[in-house]
């Protein structure tokens, strides 16, 4: 176990700072707040090789340190049902804002397509 703690801690600190970089610039990005070339790493794929293969050794890293965490709140924490109820919840809720935003998207298309047929090509 102190073997994983040790994992789970060295690979945090090493790709914490790059991690809230893509999360602040990503949500920048969502906002419409555009800053120059950090918003556009998001879509343009900006950055040398080595930028890049830093940047899937840091989503790499970040699935092994969320299962390193899980693994030892469950073996280290107070109460397993709760842990299994905050996992749950962080799949659930994600899950059903995707599917709300996804049929409301839907329905805006479905509704903007019944109010002008020439955008379906229907004239």
């Amino acid at each position: 176990m102190k073997t994983l703690r040790k994992i789970h801690l060295y690979l945090g600190c090493a790709f914490s700072p790059m991690l809230i970089l893509f999360a602040a610039t990503g949500a920048a990005q969502m906002f419409g707040i555009h800053l120059g070339i950090l918003t556009e790493i998001h879509v343009r794929h900006y950055g040398s090789i080595p930028f890049v293969l830093l940047s899937i050794l840091m989503g790499l890293s970040v699935v092994v340190t969320a299962i390193l965490g899980i693994v030892m709140a469950l073996r280290l924490g107070g109460s397993k049902k709760a842990v299994w109820v905050c996992l749950a919840l962080g799949v659930v809720v994600p899950a059903v804002l995707l599917m709300m935003s996804h049929n409301l998207g839907k329905a805006k298309r479905q509704s903007v397509a019944n109010e002008h047929p020439a955008a379906q090509g229907v004239q």
